[in-house]
């Protein structure tokens, strides 16, 4: 059976929570019964770099400036929310580059999530203005401090709503 590759965030250090080591080759299997994600029964990963990267700031929180992002093979896919999928048993294969997303696309990001899954009138008129670009700018540099927090979070609520994120990550990173 064809493996199929996948993404992993580490440390500088090629760690994960607990300490666990990753690195070129470095193949782990989850300790815990069940398919519970965010516990020792699956390892996680992402199902692109994009994505792994829109999410630290809501999973590892690891420094993106000195992150490791690895491709990850797994043998299947066990158990998924919209942000993460886990695995029973995983292999980091190399290291790969890290994409860059900025705090615009990011808060963009979250905005069109948000969006799909929360329909407060205030919060759209406002999200309307920003995407437009007619949200004054000192007020989009006010909301955009601490943005990348916000928009993972705001992207993990939106999963509640069945939002693809994956694909609005894709329709605003290929606009810039």
């Amino acid at each position: 059976m064809k493996k199929k590759v996948y993404y992993k965030l580490t440390d500088k250090n090629g760690r994960t929570h607990g300490g666990c080591q990753w690195g070129e080759g470095v193949e782990h299997k989850a300790k815990g019964k069940g398919v519970k994600l965010c516990s020792s029964a699956v390892i996680h990963c992402y199902s692109s770099p994009e994505l792994a990267v829109f999410a630290n700031p809501v999973h590892a929180n690891f420094d993106l400036q000195t992150a490791q992002l690895w491709e990850f093979e797994v043998d299947r896919i066990v158990s998924r929310d919209t942000l993460k999928l886990g695995c029973k048993l995983g292999k980091t294969i190399r290291r790969i580059r890290m994409p860059k997303m900025s705090i615009d696309q990011r808060v963009e990001v979250a905005i069109r999530c948000a969006l799909l899954a929360k329909q407060d009138p205030t919060f759209v008129s406002w999200a309307n203005k920003w995407l437009s670009k007619e949200a004054g700018a000192a007020e989009a540099a006010d909301w955009a401090d601490g943005a990348a927090d916000w928009a993972a979070r705001a992207a993990k609520a939106a999963g509640a709503a069945d939002v693809d994120i994956q694909a609005i990550l894709e329709q605003v990173l290929k606009e810039d």
